[in-house]
């Protein structure tokens, strides 16, 4: 189906955009780097239900049977049903498109990556020129770096990555990872007295992001780094961008002009994320090496054009 809005803001913009439900859909890895890039929420998420189902006192009130059936199932299938993959499992979907999983960012050095960082560098240098600077030899090395990501994109796109997306990553995060960090039960169990409304986390929210800081600190989950809520936000923002980038990169044919302008909006809202949050990162901290601001030096900045 054609993008008819490209901008994240509930979960409905998101399953638009991304054909997250859509088993017929062609976009289903925009969807895929969201969960890709928010990947460790799973792994908090059971961690909380593994530490509330052993010490039972903690919580009496899971808001009805319906809730506790979905808590529970999540506990004790994970890693045991193609519905609720575990850690490993889900690095199998991943490592191949996106690279090795270092806690929630692709591997520097993987094939994605290559091809993300090309075509970041040619919109960065397309958007410091002015209108009337802007000439065919940028547009082809835009069109050339855009085509490149795109048929990368487009040869893993098959039928296990449209099941992966649709039957068990959409349905494990938004059935029952985030509806964990949305309850008001589980969230008062930790001292928490306000909850997160049924749209998050597709839109940034810093209220959010405090409550996942809080709750990773609270559980079994045993991740190598503290998650701060600063870096979630930047780490959430980065996600979104990113999904509404890949949506658009997928979708792009043609290179008329106000395509070309929503392709460069696109990849340099996503650049430029990806830069504010891969900076708060320590090589070997949940995350890719920090990104080298000299390498994506626009051309206009070293040639010193105005």
């Amino acid at each position: 189906m054609p993008i008819n809005n490209d901008n994240i803001s509930d979960w409905n913009s998101f399953a638009a955009l991304t054909e997250a439900v859509d088993p017929n859909g062609q976009r289903h890895i925009s969807g895929l780097y969201f969960f890709f890039m928010t990947d460790y929420l799973i792994d908090i998420a059971h961690g909380l239900l593994v530490d509330l189902f052993r010490n039972p006192q903690i919580s009496r009130d899971f808001g009805g049977t319906k809730n506790v059936t979905d808590f529970a199932r999540f506990r004790y299938e994970y890693g045991h049903n193609a519905n609720f993959l575990n850690k490993e499992q889900r690095d199998e979907i991943y490592t191949p498109l996106f690279g090795r999983n270092v806690g929630h960012a692709s591997d520097g050095s993987c094939e994605f990556t290559q091809l993300r960082d090309a075509l970041f560098k040619e919109a960065v240098d397309f958007s410091e020129f002015s209108l009337e600077k802007k000439n065919f030899a940028l547009r082809e090395r835009l069109r050339m770096a855009h085509g490149a990501l795109r048929e990368y994109l487009r040869e893993f796109h098959g039928d296990f990555l449209k099941w992966a997306c649709v039957n068990s990553l959409s349905k494990i995060s938004q059935d029952y990872a985030f509806k964990v960090f949305r309850s008001k039960h589980i969230a008062a169990a930790y001292g928490i007295n306000s909850a997160l409304g049924i749209d998050w986390p597709y839109h940034e929210d810093f209220h959010g992001a405090k409550i996942v800081e809080r709750l990773a600190s609270c559980c079994t989950y045993d991740g190598n780094n503290k998650i701060t809520r600063d870096g979630f936000v930047n780490l959430q923002r980065t996600a979104l961008k990113g999904s509404e980038a890949i949506a658009v990169i997928t979708d792009t044919e043609t290179y008329d002009d106000a395509i070309v302008e929503k392709l460069i909006e696109k990849c340099c809202a996503w650049y430029f994320c990806l830069r504010s949050w891969s900076a708060q990162q320590k090589v070997g901290d949940y995350g890719e090496e920090p990104m080298q601001t000299t390498k994506f030096l626009p051309r206009a900045a070293q040639y010193g054009a105005r």
